[in-house]
């Protein structure tokens, strides 16, 4: 079982029709602790949806579930979305 989590709070900008990017930018600046703690929240996550015990490796769970690790999501995720916001725009 997962330990309980105290919240990490993140201002989110008040504008609703915010590009992705700039929502997927603010994992840029937080701290590496913050980072590391979201990441045991996702790791956690993913144990429970799979029902998988904590000793088992997380990566191929993460992997079996198609997610990224929360690093790797914030180095890929605002360029994609940027190329594919790219694409959809009138010319």
């Amino acid at each position: 079982m997962c330990k309980s989590s105290v919240p990490i709070a993140v201002k989110l900008p008040r504008d609703r029709n915010m590009e992705a990017v700039s929502l997927n930018s603010l994992y840029y600046n937080l701290p590496k602790s913050q980072l590391n703690r979201l990441q045991q929240i996702q790791n956690c996550l993913a144990r429970t949806v799979v029902k998988a015990p904590k000793s088992f490796h997380i990566t191929p769970i993460l992997r079996s579930l198609h997610w990224l690790k929360i690093n790797e999501r914030i180095e890929y995720k605002p360029p994609v979305t940027y190329l594919q916001s790219s694409y959809n725009q009138p010319t």
